[in-house]
């Protein structure tokens, strides 16, 4: 992994654990599923978009995601961080071979961010 690959997956840990601090109060937010038969619509959600997203269908699952933002549910929004940072965390040749990149997740953060109201902050 290269140099700028490096920094832009530590800006967007960095991120992640800044936006989570300031909305959710959580140093590290993680979307945490309960056992399968509890699964709420959110749960489905997120399951749904991580397989798409591992699928290679990065996209897709970013769109589907964004269908359901909404900066006043906190549980969207840790949703919404972790997809962010299983993106971050994928090879950057997975996501350069599926039309993605790890700009693009550092995109996502930044309109996330500001979806949520938190002005100035550009990761």
């Amino acid at each position: 992994m290269g140099a700028k690959q490096d920094y832009l997956m530590r800006m967007i840990e960095d991120g992640v654990r800044l936006i989570g601090q300031l909305l959710l109060g959580k140093d590290q937010p993680r979307y945490e599923l309960p056992k399968e038969e509890h699964y709420n619509d959110t749960d489905h959600l997120f399951v749904r978009i991580i397989h798409r997203a591992e699928k290679g269908q990065i996209n897709e699952a970013e769109n589907e995601l964004l269908e359901y933002i909404d900066g006043r549910e906190l549980e969207y929004l840790e949703m919404a961080l972790s997809f962010y940072q299983h993106l971050g965390e994928m090879e950057t040749e997975f996501l350069d071979a599926h039309d993605y990149s790890k700009e693009e997740v550092r995109d996502g953060l930044n309109s996330l961010a500001r979806a949520c109201n938190v002005s100035g902050l550009d990761i």
